[in-house]
């Protein structure tokens, strides 16, 4: 049997007037809510708070416990899941080289030589090479798209745009 008195007694109230809702008094119509925007993207609810907060003042010593379980008994996949929560994979992180701005063909030549000079010398990774060729890709299209525009029209007058 339910305890009716501990229930709340408000009912979800259309957050607009446009919106009625369902048959049987409950919800919204399909596909409308009472917050059209959603949750924010990022972010998470409060016992996800919560714990994070308990492991985070917990970490060193959880750590150290779960490294001795796995050196003592040989559990390793306690120290992997461990070590994958605590140092989880890098996401990229700014590249600093020198690269010309590119403005001419000339220059994404002097670019692209550049990229390849930074990544030959060790100071770029082959995946950050690959990502900047990309947007230097990007920029000869709009470059080749620029050129024809101007064979095409005539010269542009960067002011009238």
């Amino acid at each position: 049997m339910r305890d009716d008195h501990c229930k709340k007694s408000k009912s979800p109230e259309p957050a607009s007037e446009n919106l009625t809702v369902n048959k049987g008094g409950k919800g919204f119509p399909k596909g409308k809510s009472g917050k059209p925007s959603g949750r924010p993207k990022g972010s998470r609810n409060k016992t996800t708070l919560m714990a994070q907060a308990l492991f985070d003042d917990q970490a060193e010593q959880i750590c150290l416990k779960v490294i001795d379980l796995a050196l003592t008994d040989g559990n390793f996949s306690a120290l992997k899941a461990c070590l994958d929560r605590l140092l989880p994979p890098l996401k990229s992180a700014p590249v600093l080289f020198e690269m010309p701005e590119v403005k001419t063909m000339k220059d994404l030549a002097n670019a692209c030589n550049a990229v390849i000079s930074a990544y030959s010398t060790g100071k770029i990774t082959a995946d950050d090479a690959r990502v900047i060729q990309d947007l230097l890709e990007g920029q000869r299209k709009a470059l080749v798209s620029r050129v024809s525009d101007i064979k095409y029209f005539g010269p542009i007058d960067p002011l009238s745009l």
